[in-house]
């Protein structure tokens, strides 16, 4: 990360990893999920998410990496940090601090009444 300043924003991700068609087109029984109900295309996805960790990690970092290079340009962000995190049922998120360009803010720390004080000083 590198800076000692209050990050500019916070943010969290999580995707619709049941709903990755594309993820689930290229796993064994495809054919099934067509023929499927919802309820069973459900099932199968779950399955197919637990027995493939990396195929999904991949897929969650692929899917990450775009929305962050194509998105979240908007915000002109100068610096992050971020990391992945694993629900039990193997579906993953990330959370992650960003700084922009312009952020104008010294480094600072917040004290008691949440004001301000340059890092360094104590209230």
């Amino acid at each position: 990360m590198g800076r000692n300043q209050n990050a500019d924003f916070f943010a969290a991700a999580s995707p619709a990893d049941m709903q990755w068609s594309d993820f689930y087109r290229h796993k064994p029984n495809r054919d099934l999920a067509k023929e499927a109900t919802t309820e069973e295309r459900r099932r199968l996805n779950f399955q197919l998410l637990q027995e493939n960790p990396l195929g999904a990690a991949t897929c969650l970092h692929s899917r990450w990496s775009l929305f962050f290079r194509h998105v979240l340009k908007v915000f002109d962000i100068d610096d992050h940090w971020f990391r992945y995190e694993w629900q039990g049922r193997g579906s993953g998120h990330i959370h992650g601090f960003y700084w922009t360009k312009d952020s104008t803010k010294d480094s600072t720390k917040a004290n008691e009444q949440g004001q301000y004080l340059p890092t360094g000083e104590s209230s």
